[in-house]
């Protein structure tokens, strides 16, 4: 099943946008910056253009839905600039989720890979307090080929909700703080 009314974000992969009809860029913010890890954030709010602060450097990715009044050409987009940008592992939170894990599945299809250099894993953690879900993308998000040793890189996206963004950003910050202590 293909989907339908795909098209990619103009300028979705440059931090700060640019002047004209390209919608700036989110807000980034970094909330850990260490020698063993690199952890920024951001609030999608409409039009939903998605960055990354990596560049095109892979990344591990919690993906948050706290609206649930995303289209599905807006979910699409969404998951076509992750997959764009470097991502590597999504898990994805919050409402209709295993919608989102689908729609990142099939942006990474649709780039008619050759090999699995670029592949994408995903995971949906459907009804999982948010505790949870980092925990998971902290000491989970890995597979051969990705992440071995554990990913350096993370990103938290939040799609809609100011407090569910502030406490995914917490949550990850903590189990970030916790596996640098087992280090």
């Amino acid at each position: 099943m293909r989907r339908h009314g795909l098209a990619r974000p103009v300028g979705s992969r440059v931090l700060g946008g640019a002047s004209g009809s390209v919608p700036p860029a989110p807000h980034m913010e970094q909330f850990v910056d260490s020698a063993a890890f690199s952890a920024w954030a951001t609030r999608l709010t409409r039009p939903f253009i998605f960055t990354s602060p990596f560049g095109r450097r892979d990344f591990a990715l919690l993906l948050f839905v706290g609206d649930e009044s995303v289209t599905a050409d807006e979910r699409n987009a969404i998951s076509d600039a992750v997959v764009a940008c470097g991502c590597r592992y999504a898990v994805c939170a919050g409402a209709d989720c295993s919608s989102w894990d689908d729609a990142i599945d099939w942006a990474y299809i649709e780039t008619d890979p050759k090999d699995d250099s670029a592949f994408v894993m995903t995971t949906w953690h459907e009804d999982e307090p948010i505790e949870k879900v980092a925990e998971f993308l902290v000491f989970s998000a890995t597979y051969e080929g990705f992440g071995d040793p554990p990913p350096r890189r993370y990103l938290v996206a939040c799609v809609g909700d100011e407090a569910v963004y502030v406490a995914a950003r917490d949550a990850v910050r903590e189990q970030l703080r916790l596996r640098s202590e087992q280090r």
